[in-house]
């Protein structure tokens, strides 16, 4: 864990008690409320295909490829069926695409059968829940950052919380620690919705709030070395570098992952978060009082 510099604290730090309770909100969203989705999906899925509804619409959705999608045709030609009853059921835009067509149509039966597996498929956290910048909603604003797409997803974004999360507390205090992991994270969501702006696809995570952390903890140690001890002490020796290092680095691994990455992560709300949070921590420092001249020495960070 970081250490906070003297010239940053103000009083008895005391105990990181938000990151905790971030990192505790987290595990169990994911374990008492998305542990269901299996279940909620099983149930729409196993509706769909007890309908007419695969029939009805295959040939819907070529014709939907052709208007909309043409850049699909690769794909659709190398997973087949895979990938078209995929999309039939997890895509929004056809969703929305169909409805007119079959209301003008007067498909009645058609169309209750359809939006009874939307009600059943939108019971999922993700659909329920998630961002979706064609149509983002109030309470996915906030609840998209307390939702993960998978235990990989989770355990990755709690630990750079708990490594960065506890020293930026520290140094911030309770409740501007929490105002900025909250800003941060409205902030990498507003971003993703411009990058992304009509997309159908929902946005769940808490990695742009986590970076917008990591941001502040670039603009609290600044140029501060940081140091890491292997845990074989001298064996593996000691890494030494500027806290000033992540942010470079940090916006140059998100940018190859835009370029060359999976396409389903959203990078600009990582950089957006990470930016959004180096530029909160700098305000909210900056109109902080600093300790006295005594304490202007920081202290060894480590990590």
């Amino acid at each position: 864990m970081l250490t906070t510099p003297a010239h940053y604290r103000s009083g008895r730090p005391g105990l990181p008690l938000v990151c905790a309770a971030l990192i505790a909100l987290n595990l169990l969203v994911f374990v008492f409320y998305q542990s269901g989705d299996e279940k909620r999906w099983q149930k729409a899925e196993d509706y769909y295909f007890s309908s007419e509804l695969p029939l009805l619409e295959e040939q819907r959705f070529l014709i939907y490829v052709n208007e909309r999608h043409p850049e699909w045709r690769s794909q659709l030609d190398a997973q087949g069926q895979d990938f078209v009853y995929r999309e039939l059921m997890a895509n929004r835009e056809f969703h929305r695409w169909l409805l007119p067509q079959l209301q003008a149509e007067g498909e009645a039966e058609w169309l209750g059968a359809r939006r009874e597996f939307a009600t059943l498929r939108d019971r999922l956290s993700s659909f329920a829940l998630g961002l979706v910048p064609s149509d983002p909603g109030i309470s996915p604003w906030l609840a998209h950052m307390f939702l993960h797409g998978s235990w990989d997803h989770l355990i990755g974004n709690m630990i750079f919380l708990l490594l960065f999360g506890l020293s930026v507390e520290l140094a911030l205090g309770h409740l501007r620690f929490l105002a900025l992991y909250l800003f941060g994270g409205l902030a990498a969501a507003g971003l993703h919705l411009v990058a992304d702006a009509g997309s159908p696809m929902p946005m769940v995570g808490a990695s742009g709030a986590v970076s917008a952390v990591m941001g502040a903890c670039v603009a609290i140690y600044g140029l501060a070395r940081l140091h890491a001890l292997g845990r074989s002490g001298s064996l593996l020796g000691k890494f030494s570098a500027p806290a000033l290092l992540i942010l470079p680095l940090w916006l140059a691994k998100e940018l190859f992952g835009y370029f060359y990455g999976d396409a389903g992560v959203a990078y600009w709300a990582h950089a957006g978060g990470l930016l959004a949070g180096f530029v909160l921590a700098l305000l909210m420092l900056y109109r902080r009082p600093q300790a006295g001249a005594t304490e202007a020495a920081a202290d060894p960070s480590t990590i």
